[in-house]
This record gives C-alpha cells, structure tokens and sequence, in this order.
C-alpha cells in the first residue's frame, strides 16, 4: 500500500514538473510575441509619422485631375 502511494505521488510529482516546464515554455513563447509586437508597433508608430509628414509636405503640390483635357496621345506631336 505504502509503495503504490510513494509511486503515485511520484507520478504527480513528475506530472506536475512537466506541467510547469509546459507553463514555461508558454510563457517565454508569449513574451517573445508580445516583444515582437511591440517592435511592430513601434516600426508602424515611424511608418505613420512619415506618411503624415509626407502629406503635409505634398499638399499644396496636389492637382485636380479633372480640368485637365488631353487631346490625343502622351505621344503625340507637340510633345515629342
């Protein structure tokens, strides 16, 4: 009776062990995401930043494209 309970609470011993290790490994998986994501949010954080910045740059530089009449080819007469 002693020894089935010795080996049975070595079991649990060893199952919970394996479980730990399995929590672990999780854990360090996620914090390797949650690192990752955030170097991603930073880097879209930059992308952002810069297309503002190119917008306001670029702004009074826009042409409305609807007047504009274009008889006949890029590659017609005049322009050759």
């Amino acid at each position: 009776m002693a020894q089935s309970i010795r080996a049975l609470s070595n079991k649990l011993d060893r199952m919970n062990h394996d479980i730990n290790q399995g929590f672990m490994s999780v854990s360090h998986r996620l914090e390797s995401v949650e690192k990752r994501l955030e170097a991603m949010e930073a880097r879209m954080n930059t992308m952002e930043a810069r297309m503002a910045g190119m917008e306001s740059r670029g702004a009074g530089m826009e042409v409305p494209m609807d007047n504009m009449e274009m008889e006949g080819s890029m590659l017609g007469g005049p322009v050759l």
